[in-house]
């Protein structure tokens, strides 16, 4: 059987990553199963409305990538990124509380 990915994906390690809207309003945690350069897999914290267009939160860098929902099966869902959509720049300080291990960011 072979690979119809365009991208060869690499497994992650327990790495955390945070769901926000557009607006950047937190809307669920997750974890990130697997990521490749075009998409990643996430298993979410809970079960929660995902948009079809959200912004991901990987925490381990801190980076903000848009993403486009692909599929879902339960809470495991599958999306691509979109690099050519930028998402909206965060305040210093709700960047601050997406770091910690007890956070609020307002929306």
């Amino acid at each position: 059987m072979s690979e119809a990915r365009s991208a060869a994906r690499r497994r992650t390690r327990l790495q955390s990553a945070k769901i926000l809207d557009s607006a950047g309003a937190f809307l669920c945690e997750a974890l990130i199963l697997d990521m490749s350069e075009l998409g990643v897999r996430l298993l979410l914290a809970r079960n929660c409305g995902v948009p079809a267009q959200f912004v991901l939160h990987i925490d381990l860098t801190g980076e903000l990538s848009t993403a486009a929902l692909a599929w879902r099966r339960a809470r495991v869902i599958g999306a691509r990124k979109l690099p050519h959509v930028t998402p909206t720049p965060l305040k210093p300080s709700d960047r601050a509380a997406l770091k910690g291990r007890y956070y609020g960011v307002p929306g």
